[in-house]
């Protein structure tokens, strides 16, 4: 099952813009499903130190037979100070059809990592889900762990992370759950060209009720100077939901986005 969802095969090349001093920098990979390890190179002398982050919108509309809308929205800021590196983001999503609202929901995660060798971190990790419309209606999971980098150099960097920790969640039949869990993340990213780039975020939470597993597949353009265009590709799956709900929710978004630092 978890192999399906991921790398999907995307393919894509965009008109010239400059290329990130990191291929961490506005990659276009959201990062609430963990993974979100240091940037490369963050040990080096030169590294960048300080804020930065990326801002994105996508929104589609129709009309005639059916009226549609759907607006999406992302944000991600981190900060780098010596071997620490913070990581906050959240994005919401809503959707309507002949002014009936069908998907109502919003992802936050933050994560801190320390540094004790140039590919080895420990990390804390909060995230906090809503979606009015699920099987789940609230969660919140909260673990530590261990996270290495297993590849960085030339256009590739992939992190893996395993961690302990627990996890509530809120269902839609209005009971609730709350459980142990542990936690495996991952982050994989691709610049396989100038101004085009692959990530994969994968994160799995198994607890004693439901194993919950999110991917997040992207891919993005740059455009010119801090703008570009990313695709994403959305697929949650919990392998107990209450009675009345699908087991698996997928979300595909397209959005413009700014990169700042």
């Amino acid at each position: 099952m978890i192999l399906r969802f991921l790398f999907p095969v995307l393919m894509c090349c965009a008109a010239a813009a400059a290329q990130a001093d990191s291929i961490w920098d506005s990659m276009g990979v959201p990062s609430a499903v963990g993974g979100d390890g240091p940037p490369a190179n963050i040990l080096a002398p030169d590294a960048k130190q300080g804020f930065a982050g990326t801002v994105a919108l996508g929104y589609i509309g129709t009309s005639g037979n059916t009226d549609t809308s759907s607006l999406d929205a992302r944000f991600n800021i981190s900060y780098t100070s010596g071997r620490w590196f913070h990581d906050l983001s959240a994005e919401t999503q809503h959707t309507s059809q002949n002014g009936n609202t069908t998907v109502s929901r919003f992802d936050s995660s933050g994560q801190s990592n320390y540094l004790f060798s140039a590919h080895d971190y420990v990390f804390g990790h909060l995230s906090y889900d809503h979606n009015q419309f699920g099987g789940f209606e609230q969660r919140t999971s909260e673990a530590v762990g261990y996270g290495r980098r297993l590849l960085e150099g030339g256009t590739q960097t992939l992190d893996l992370e395993v961690g302990v920790g627990a996890r509530q969640d809120d269902l839609s039949d209005g009971t609730q759950q709350n459980s142990g869990i542990l936690r495996f993340g991952g982050k994989y990213v691709w610049q396989f060209s100038k101004n085009g780039s692959f990530g994969q975020a994968l994160a799995i939470e198994k607890g004693t009720d439901n194993t919950y597993t999110e991917s997040i597949t992207s891919l993005q353009a740059n455009l010119i100077s801090s703008f570009a265009v990313v695709l994403s590709y959305t697929v949650k799956h919990n392998t107990s939901v209450p009675v009345g709900n699908v087991r698996t929710d997928t979300y595909t978004t397209v959005s413009l986005q700014y990169s700042f630092n």
